[in-house]
């Protein structure tokens, strides 16, 4: 029987045709009290099911994050809602710190936590304390690490940018544009919890890349407008600075981060997009 019907927990996953992972992303904790609905990006040949009554699954069959996002947006029931990935291992008391800071945080729209990695060590830099969201801050969450107000983010019409994350056309940035576009809204908060451990390779570390560069010129453009040239070239020679790329790749790279801006406004252009 499920007990945090408050409390859902939206996976986003591929290919899957057995619930095993599942176990281990909930391996800490009791996990028929809570309510999981999974999003299987698939063929008809990789079906998943569930047999479990706080476990959905919907299988479609498209590509790209956040279409897996917006599809479990929409059919979310619970209160509260949490985003996750297929490779995590959440804390045992996680539901608990989720719902009881919700309770004190009752004007947040969304709250983000801590998620560590597999050695024990913050997954980036996190404030000392917790405290309320700023620009700058929400500009840094990761998806793992938000929690939201469902009926909020329905109210403020706020979805996930389906041109941004893996399997799109820019392929990061997904979390920080939904973030930011609660955050214009609605107070969001940092709350200094660990929720959820993470494998220590992310995506989002090949920030020498150049399919990471190209994604994160178009937010820069997004953000910024023509100040995005600007912190192009602060941000490769950033990379350049921590070794991510050398010398010889700083022109390409600048190049590729270009490419992305000049495509985005095409985008903006053509009307896809609005900054």
């Amino acid at each position: 029987m499920v007990i945090e019907d408050n409390l859902e927990v939206l996976v986003s996953t591929m290919h899957r045709s057995s619930l095993d992972f599942i176990d281990k992303m909930f391996l800490k904790v009791e996990m028929s009290k809570i309510n999981i609905l999974i999003i299987n990006q698939t063929t008809d040949k990789n079906i998943l099911t569930s047999n479990q009554p706080n476990i959905r699954v919907i299988n479609a069959f498209d590509t790209g994050l956040s279409k897996s996002r917006n599809l479990a947006l929409a059919n979310a029931k619970s209160k509260y809602i949490l985003i996750a990935d297929d490779d995590l291992v959440y804390e045992g008391n996680f539901y608990k710190t989720i719902l009881d800071t919700f309770k004190n945080y009752q004007d947040a729209a969304l709250i983000t936590f801590e998620a560590y990695d597999d050695s024990g060590s913050p997954m980036r830099f996190y404030p000392e304390k917790s405290s309320k969201h700023d620009y700058k801050s929400i500009s840094k969450v990761s998806s793992i690490e938000i929690a939201f107000n469902l009926e909020t983010i329905k109210k403020l019409n706020v979805s996930f940018n389906e041109y941004f994350g893996l399997g799109s056309t820019f392929q990061t940035g997904e979390e920080q544009i939904f973030a930011r576009a609660v955050f214009k809204h609605q107070p969001c908060y940092f709350v200094k919890q660990k929720i959820v451990q993470h494998p220590y390779f992310t995506s989002g570390r090949e920030g020498g890349s150049d399919r990471l560069l190209y994604a994160r010129a178009a937010i820069f453009y997004k953000k910024n407008g023509a100040l995005s040239y600007l912190k192009l070239i602060h941000y490769v020679f950033l990379i350049l600075k921590k070794d991510e790329i050398s010398w010889n790749q700083v022109i390409p790279k600048l190049k590729m981060g270009l490419k992305g801006i000049s495509n985005y406004k095409a985008l903006v252009k053509q009307g896809f997009e609005t900054r």
